[in-house]
């Protein structure tokens, strides 16, 4: 199938529809007008965080620091950590992971002012990125909705949706069967993302998966590994030692079913192989392509369902309800997520800040 090619603003185009049979007819002037109206949403989202940068290298105050919905982290000089306090007080050490990672999940964060300057100016840097970065990537997705006609991305669900779901299905098997699927992937992508930002020296970077890669291409999130350690499985293509050297990033896909077998498990199967032929298809809708799909089976890696329920019921305490997972959960997930892309030692498993 030819690729295709993301249309100019005003150009009539037919897309494939999710790379099947038959396509999508756009009439120029709806192309113009629905492409030049998300233009301008990213465009305003990124004036913002221009206008945000300009004021933290003035010392003025910040949009976020106006916002008193977000929670404030503060510094302890003792021990140089970070932390944030509860309405009563207590304080709870908290990581940057966690002011990355808890942002899925609805908790946003301002930086208090009595911390070394380098560091918050690091800190709400990154802050700053990481939602603009998700603003943008919700209007890229609204686009492809809207005007490619690509489903929408399931784990993009809001997490007030996710709770009143959880408060009308009681049943833990009704749970699971209704949005377990999707707590378990949204659970298990921000964990490895907390893990990115607290073990910097494993070169790994994750990406959520837009719309189209997650409902065409059939993958939850993107893996990047920047180095390259121990095995990796073998490509009929290449030899294993060009594989190796570049066989780099790959897209996720979870499956919750409890079996690897059955006709439904050979369907998901079929889905993924239909997909990795398409992975060349889409070059100008994916900004950062991947070289293969993995799926991974989760189910029996942490009872997702109750660590959200958990979550709520505390009153969503920094940290996500993925920091009622074990760190033997924990630590299965991530060499389950990275089997035959690289190997680590018991020492380096031991030190990973999870």
């Amino acid at each position: 199938m030819e690729a295709p090619r993301r249309p100019e603003i005003g150009e009539s185009k037919i897309l494939p529809e999710h790379g099947l049979e038959g396509g999508i007819a756009i009439e120029e002037k709806d192309l113009g007008a629905a492409s030049q109206h998300f233009e301008l949403e990213k465009r305003k989202v990124m004036a913002e965080l221009h206008t945000d940068f300009s004021a933290l290298d003035a010392g003025k105050d910040l949009s976020i620091d106006k916002d008193r919905e977000r929670r404030t982290v503060y510094y302890n000089k003792a021990s140089s950590d970070l932390f944030v306090e509860d309405e009563g007080g207590s304080k709870k050490d908290i990581t940057l992971g966690d002011l990355i990672g808890d942002y899925a999940w609805g908790v946003k964060y301002r930086v208090d002012g009595d911390f070394p300057k380098d560091l918050r100016r690091k800190i709400i840097k990154t802050l700053l990125v990481n939602e603009v970065k998700n603003k943008v990537g919700q209007i890229y997705d609204n686009e492809l909705v809207s005007t490619y006609k690509v489903a929408h991305n399931v784990t993009g669900m809001p997490v007030e949706y996710l709770e009143k779901r959880t408060k009308e299905l009681r049943n833990p098997v009704k749970l699971r069967a209704g949005i377990g699927g999707v707590l378990a992937e949204k659970m298990i992508t921000e964990f490895l993302t907390r893990l990115e930002y607290n073990n910097q020296e494993l070169g790994m970077r994750v990406e959520k998966a837009n719309a189209l890669e997650d409902t065409v291409l059939k993958y939850d999130f993107k893996l990047f590994l920047r180095k390259r350690r121990g095995i990796a499985l073998e490509s009929e293509d290449m030899s294993r030692k060009e594989f190796v050297e570049n066989k780099r990033n790959v897209g996720i896909q979870f499956t919750t079913m409890l079996h690897g077998h059955g006709p439904q498990y050979r369907k998901k199967e079929a889905s993924m192989v239909e997909a990795k032929q398409k992975l060349g298809d889409f070059e100008s809708y994916i900004k950062k392509q991947v070289e293969d799909i993995v799926m991974v089976r989760i189910a029996e890696l942490g009872n997702f369902g109750e660590y959200f329920k958990h979550w709520l019921k505390e009153g969503k305490p920094s940290g996500g309800p993925e920091q009622y997972m074990s760190r033997e959960e924990k630590l299965a997930i991530f060499i389950k997520v990275t089997e035959g892309l690289a190997a680590f030692s018991k020492e380096e498993l031991d030190n990973l800040k999870i």
